[in-house]
């Protein structure tokens, strides 16, 4: 269980480092300009935080900072409910798609949460719409849900995403639909 709040405190470190990081202002306010502070020691209390529903509007989570020197500040992106396999793996991948990249019908055997770092990618799930999803934006997909759409939005520039998948140890990343 360490092992799943440590990935879900780098994932959301990450996240927020990219949300500050980008140079223009993002597609959507998934990058408040105010995000909550929380030192690494407060990250289980960060998890428990985030296995309830996100509320409209960040909710503080803090901690004091040592010294001088200001605590990290941390944004939840996305909060789901999952239940991971009785010997769960976390893995956290980073997803290229080429201009022009389409991928093949899939699914995978854990929990998927994905972050865009980067352009726009377009999914739909089982029989779901397909969904546009721009730079900031996230999504949760289920274990054996079928990723039916998977596709760089743009045939110029590419697409980057931050997975965390949360499966059986070695599970397969994903499994093609036939």
């Amino acid at each position: 269980m360490h092992t799943l709040l440590n990935i879900a405190f780098l994932l959301t470190a990450v996240a927020s480092t990219a949300c500050a990081s980008t140079a223009q202002p993002p597609v959507a306010p998934d990058c408040p300009s105010t995000p909550s502070a929380i030192s690494p020691a407060s990250a289980a209390d960060a998890a428990d935080a985030a296995a309830a529903p996100a509320p409209d509007s960040p909710a503080a989570v803090s901690a004091p900072s040592t010294g001088s020197a200001p605590a990290a500040s941390v944004q939840t992106l996305m909060a789901h409910p999952f239940t991971p396999p009785p010997q769960a793996e976390g893995r956290m991948l980073i997803v290229d798609f080429p201009p022009g990249s389409i991928n093949a019908a899939h699914h995978h055997d854990g929990a998927i949460f994905a972050y865009v770092l980067e352009g726009t990618v377009i999914s739909a799930l089982d029989d779901g719409p397909e969904v546009t999803y721009a730079q900031g934006k996230t999504w949760h997909e289920k274990p054996g849900q079928i990723h039916r759409v998977s596709r760089n939005g743009s045939t110029t520039e590419r697409a980057r995403l931050l997975v965390v998948y949360v499966t059986s140890p070695g599970a397969p990343i994903a499994t093609p639909e036939k």
